[in-house]
């Protein structure tokens, strides 16, 4: 398959096409793009920081679209007020109009890029030869 995200140039916000098999290879995808895309700093282990961190998400939404910029939202959300990065992503259910899943991630320090959030702005989910292909823009 490939890199299953790519970073594309924008005049002024943040565009990335992700790649993936399935709907939640997708939104996996999609997430570690973002995440890739703000280089975070990852907090330097210690005594207080040796084991992953795992934060439960659910949410529903009116399609597929939609609930893949409420994921992102709802992850960014999350990462922004616990100073975490998520590279993983476990989906107990995921269809068109809901997720439930959990996050795994590490604390963060820095981040190069601040995202504000997902938009529905050229959004697009797509299939092609057999693959699901997403483009969205995300305010910086």
């Amino acid at each position: 398959m490939g890199v299953p995200f790519q970073i594309l140039e924008h005049t002024a916000d943040l565009r990335i096409r992700a790649l993936g098999r399935s709907l939640p290879d997708l939104f996996a995808h999609m997430m570690r793009g973002m995440f890739s895309a703000m280089k975070p700093q990852v907090q330097r282990k210690n005594a207080n920081n040796n084991t992953n961190i795992t934060r439960n998400i659910k949410i529903r939404a009116s399609d597929r679209e939609a609930l893949l910029v409420d994921f992102l939202n709802e992850v960014l959300y999350l990462g922004d007020i616990e100073q975490e990065l998520y590279g993983e992503v476990t989906f107990t259910k995921l269809s068109d109009t809901e997720l439930e899943g959990e996050l795994v991630g590490q604390k963060r320090e820095e981040i190069v890029l601040q995202i504000k959030a997902a938009t529905h702005h050229g959004l697009t989910i797509e299939e092609r030869n057999g693959m699901l292909e997403a483009t969205m823009v995300f305010d910086i």
